[in-house]
């Protein structure tokens, strides 16, 4: 079982504040379920218990005192001391012992707010004499040099000395290695809402913010430095020792953007999801990690919830119930042993809570997966956070011994009791015997979790350390209802001293029980937290005798009463207060005054559990064997005692064995102690034979199985074990067919390259059957063996939609599955045609074109893969980040400088990046070449490709003919008609000028030639465009000496009659150019780089980058291609 470590205890003042205290700090602690090796009691799959037996519930009760017995002579007087804490206003108080054989004992109190769910504030008190006294460490903190706000109280399970002091507020943690005598402080960057060390690594732990997405923290130092592990944890489980490989292994639930409950391992530093393509969802709060087991739960389109079970951490295969089972939940109630106890909830989550029900428990084999009936109808309680509660409590120290409660056909309660784990059930009779009440015989009826939950009864209580002794509240009767609470004068203590085979009524009302020196002390105080009290009631004597004593001269109101774990000590602490906004009052309370020998030999015997149980020498196939004081021995055994326990095996009988899976039990015989099972009916066509290769053999079950916690000894020629069955031959079931990276719906796959087929069947023979495969291009292949069949790989030449479909056939029948595809073409880079300069204010066109493999015509890539593309112009302005599925896209620059355009083009199987620059100016000099029109005659003119081509040839012409570098100029073609070409300038005003006259007079009277793909493509003329922006003029020129020398006398002309006005003109414009030019750089986010022309020029059209680093969000419609660029 997954046992808590009671090392703390949160206690809280009383009434209904208190209480919302305790509401609060649950939720505190359960928002995030963290879970380490120890669990406690139940654990609902995904769920860790807060151990509340020591978190006392403030209730008024009527409590009587009833003596049953006490000696005569005068009431011993037992030791005490009384510290009052000087803490008011404080209304928790969460103690913690220091560990094994320390007598340092740490108290935090505590005023928590209601409202915000925090601490307001808190003191910190450290007793290093067991509880005597207590000094006020607060000014210790504070002497680091930080404010200080103190909430909880973590220790290291490897090491006493080590502990941590968590301060949400302050998001820091004070650290001591030496049990609190000094600290160290250590800011963290996150809320340390919830913490919990390794079970083996002294200095490791965990923490969860709970304020920032439950995020995972990681220290290997002590909560010295940490390390971010991941965000949206549900639950995390440490890795369990001699079980996982690694101990530096978290498993983790988590959830993702979708709400969606997955589940991981983390071995450090790397997170995988686990097991690989074997388990995707789970249900949210469902993981359970506990020894060899690793539980979820998934539920289904059906409604109905699944259970998933990894045995040993290998592959997750679901749980085997009888077919009948109806399940909408599921609570592993003990993984000890090696098997599974698990509740099973056939009810809806719908019910509200509070709802009380029956839910039935199944028992596992040794793995895991095949569970059989073991009780029905437990009472179930519907819980607000854990799902469900069943009343179902195992008694510590005695293997297999449970007591629970079950509901018969009216909804009335009745107690049973089971000592082989739960193979046995039956009812506890009266101490007192038999008796009659309306015909019916009178049973004991015990109160267990439920009792204390709804109605404040206290727990039953036992302890590991003190094996055989029970102590519980009950009443006697056929039956007792759970939906309404008993008067405390109609509930009774009992006492078992032999591990619940007989009881004996201690006392009438109400009390909280504690063990001291491994029972050799049971203390009793009142469950009463109105009224202020001083005495308690003890005994020396395991119940035969009780004595009354006094506690304190001072009375005051008890809300709780601690001691150490392991109970071998003589000391437990009774902590309360005067009034309700006093501050906390500790009494330690030591029995040694009235234990003061200690035991000899002498005083012991030998125990074992069956010695009062007819025809029952062993138990779970062991003759237990215990050392325990004799009854009347009045001696104490010391904090050193180690209790001998003898566990010789047993040969195996009838009553080590149970039905197996698939198996029922002949009543009648079972009964008078003879096991005989019959085979049931549906056991025939089960899925029992997975992993069951066709011409091998495996143990076929005779009907029988033996307890999984059972040590007895097989005699040979046993008629209980199994007997060699050649495997049968089974239709496949289940089959599925994925790709190894799904991506997209439907799937894609990328033209000319080997996709993988992962085939996947849940049941069936595999080894004797054929897959054929038909991938919906024509092609089929066929295999035999799945087993061998890692995966079958395919290669596409066509684009589009593809269906695969594949059948798997054997002689007893067969199994299809299919899939959809989409063939999209493999995007390898990216380049861009677009003008390398422009003016400012022109509209600029940019032409992406995706490369791909050969074989595919572009407007075939445009068809496929929903292809589109992502810009980024580079200048900031509101249209500067586009989404278009064409790859044509313009913008207008408003400003010079260089600009880096980023685009992406993105198909569902690949995103391809480029960045490219355009230099944006203010003075450019263009000249414009017109082509005959055989250059027109082409099927593809206007296309990229066309225009790339036509470009580039064009340009080497004219490189050739007039002695230029293809770094001077660049040649870009449009797209109108006729066929024109721009070509832009990079060399310096003066030589580009003089290239340009030579250019356009040769042009305009040569009637240049040259050819392109076969043809000849004539320039017809040449046009000059000159851009100034200080003029804001655009005059065609042609050059001729002429026309140039008679637009000079004009302009001369002009200037003279008009020079005062073209003065005054000049003097504005200038002034307002410069304004403009601050107003842009004041404006301007980047620096205006100037590298030189040249460098932009020779960009080639394939260098890549990584885009734009500014995180951003594309939200696609497809169907009228709108786009929203966030």
């Amino acid at each position: 079982m997954m046992k808590c470590r009671k090392m703390k205890t949160i206690l809280m003042k009383p009434n209904m504040l208190r209480f919302l205290s305790l509401l609060v700090l649950v939720a505190l602690v359960s928002s995030v379920h963290v879970a380490t090796n120890a669990a406690g009691t139940q654990l609902r799959a995904g769920q860790s218990w807060i151990d509340t037996q020591n978190v006392i519930n403030k209730r008024q009760l009527d409590v009587r005192f009833k003596r049953e017995s006490h000696s005569d002579k005068e009431n011993p007087k037992l030791g005490s001391t009384t510290v009052n804490l000087n803490d008011s206003g404080h209304n928790q108080a969460v103690v913690h012992w220091s560990g094994k054989n320390s007598n340092v004992v740490f108290v935090l109190t505590r005023r928590l707010s209601f409202i915000v769910d925090e601490v307001l504030e808190s003191s910190l008190f450290r007793s290093d004499d067991y509880g005597t006294s207590f000094k006020n460490i607060d000014s210790v903190l504070q002497s680091l040099g930080v404010p200080v706000m103190v909430d909880y109280i973590y220790n290291s399970v490897g090491n006493k000395d080590k502990i941590i002091f968590t301060d949400k507020k302050h998001k820091q943690l004070f650290i001591s290695t030496n049990e609190g005598v000094s600290f160290t402080q250590n800011a963290v960057s996150f809320t340390p809402s919830i913490l919990t060390f390794h079970p083996l690594l002294e200095d490791w732990c965990f923490a969860i913010d709970q304020e920032k997405d439950n995020t995972l923290f990681v220290s290997k130092d002590l909560g010295r430095s940490w390390t971010q592990v991941r965000k949206a944890v549900n639950q995390v489980y440490w890795a369990v020792p001699d079980i996982d490989t690694d101990n530096s292994t978290l498993h983790i639930e988590y959830h993702d953007v979708t709400g969606t409950a997955r589940y991981q391992i983390c071995i450090d530093p790397y997170c995988t999801e686990a097991p690989p393509g074997n388990l995707t969802t789970i249900d949210m709060g469902s993981l359970v990690v506990s020894n060899e087991f690793i539980v979820v739960e998934r539920t289904g389109d059906d409604g109905l919830t699944r259970l998933l079970v990894s045995y040993n951490r290998n592959a997750f295969r679901e749980a085997l119930f009888p077919p009948d089972v109806v399940a909408h939940d599921f609570l592993v109630v003990d993984s000890d042993e090696n098997q599974l106890f698990v509740a099973v909830n056939p009810y809806e989550s719908t019910e509200t809570a509070g709802h009380i029900h029956g839910s039935n428990l199944y028992m596992s084999d040794t793995t895991g997966r095949f569970f059989m009936p073991n009780l029905e109808t437990v009472l179930t309680l519907k819980h607000p956070e854990e799902g469900f509660l069943v009343d179902l409590y195992e008694v510590k120290g005695i293997r297999g011994c449970y007591i629970a409660n079950v509901l018969d056909h009216r909804g009335m309660a009745q107690t049973k009791i089971t000592f082989d784990k739960g193979r046995n059930w039956t009812y506890i009779e009266m101490p007192d015997g038999s008796c009659q009440a309306n015909g019916q015989k009178c049973l004991l009826q015990l109160h267990l979790r439920m009792s204390y939950l709804d109605f404040a009864t206290p727990m039953i209580y036992s302890e590991e350390n003190a094996p055989g002794l029970i102590l519980a509240h009950g009443t006697s009767g056929p039956w007792w209802d759970p939906l309404l609470p008993e008067s405390p004068n109609e509930t009774k203590l009992y006492l078992s001293r032999d591990g619940g085979l007989t009881w004996k009524e201690v006392y009438s009302g109400l009390y909280h029980a504690l063990f001291l020196d491994q029972g050799g002390v049971i203390a009793l105080f009142p469950n009463d937290y109105q009224s202020p009290q001083d005495t308690l009631f003890y005994s020396l004597t395991e119940g035969a005798t009780w004595e009354q004593a006094s506690f304190t001269n001072s009375p005051f109101i008890v809300e709780g009463v601690l001691i150490e774990p392991g109970i071998t000590s003589l000391v437990l602490s009774v902590f309360g207060h005067r009034q309700l906004l006093d501050g906390w009052i500790i009494t330690k309370v030591d029995f040694t005054t009235v234990l003061r020998r200690d035991c000899s030999d002498d005083d012991y015997e030998k125990w074992t559990p069956s010695d009062q149980m007819r025809n029952h020498v062993c138990t779970l196939g062991e003759k237990l064997v215990f050392e325990r004081r004799k009854q009347n021995a009045t001696c104490a055994n010391g904090r050193d005692y180690e209790r001998p326990i003898e566990h010789p095996p047993c040969n195996c009988t009838d009553e080590d064995y149970e039905c197996d899976f698939g198996y029922s039990p002949l009543e009648s015989l079972f009964e008078k102690g003879v096991l005989l099972c019959r085979q049931l009916p549906w056991l025939t066509n089960y899925p029992l034979f997975d992993d069951c290769p066709e011409g091998s053999s495996y143990n076929k079950s005779r009907g029988f199985r033996k307890l999984a916690a059972d040590k007895c000894i097989l005699q040979a020629n046993s008629s209980y074990g199994p007997e060699p069955f050649p495997c049968p031959t089974l239709v496949p079931q289940g089959l599925s067919l994925t790709i190894d990276s799904e991506v997209a719906t439907p799937p894609v796959v990328v033209y000319g390259r080997h996709v993988y087929y992962l085939l996947h069947q849940e049941r069936g023979s595999k080894l004797n059957t054929n897959y054929t495969f038909d991938f919906g291009d024509g092609t089929t292949e066929t295999h035999q063996g799945l087993t061998h069949l890692d995966f079958v790989s395919h290669l596409y030449h066509q684009l589009g939609a593809v269906t695969i479909k594949v059948k798997a056939s054997n002689a007893n029948g067969s199994a299809e599955a299919s899939l959809t595809v989409q063939v999209v073409p493999d995007l390898r880079a990216i380049s861009l045609y677009f003008p390398k300069m422009a003016y400012r204010g022109e509209e600029v066109f940019f032409s992406a074109t995706p490369d791909n493999v050969p074989g595919i015509d572009y407007p075939e890539l445009l068809k496929y893969g929903d292809l589109h593309f992502t810009w980024d112009f580079g200048d900031g302005q509101p249209d500067s980040r586009q989404l278009s599925w064409e790859p044509r896209l313009s913008h207008t620059y408003q400003t010079p400088g260089p600009y880096n355009v980023t685009v992406q083009a993105v198909n569902g199987a690949h995103v391809v990046y480029g960045r490219f620059t355009v230099q944006i100016t203010d003075n450019l000099r263009k000249v414009r070449l017109a082509f005959g029109q055989t250059a027109e005659r082409f099927e593809d003119w206007g296309s990229e490709a066309w225009r790339r081509g036509f470009s580039e040839i064009a340009k080497k012409f004219l490189m050739m003919v007039f002695q230029l570098s293809p770094t001077e100029f660049d040649l870009y073609t449009l797209d109108n008609k006729p066929t024109t070409a721009d070509i832009v300038f990079f060399s310096s005003p003066q030589k580009s000028d003089e290239t340009i006259k030579n250019m356009v007079e040769s042009i305009n009277q040569q009637k240049l030639h040259f050819e392109f793909r076969g043809l000849p493509i004539e320039i017809t003329t040449a046009t000059v465009f000159n851009y100034d922006k200080s003029t804001k003029n655009m005059t065609a020129v042609y050059i001729a000496v002429p026309i140039l020398i008679a637009a000079v006398i004009v302009i001369l002309l002009v200037v003279i009659y008009y020079r005062r006005k073209f003065r005054g003109v000049h003097r504005y414009s200038s002034l307002r150019n410069a304004t403009d030019g601050l107003i842009r750089s004041e404006e301007s986010d980047d620096e205006l780089l100037d590298p030189g022309l040249s460098q932009h020029a020779a960009d080639d059209l394939n260098t890549f980058g990584q885009g734009s680093s500014e995180p951003h969000l594309v939200m696609l419609n497809r169907d009228d291609r709108t786009a929203l660029v966030c």
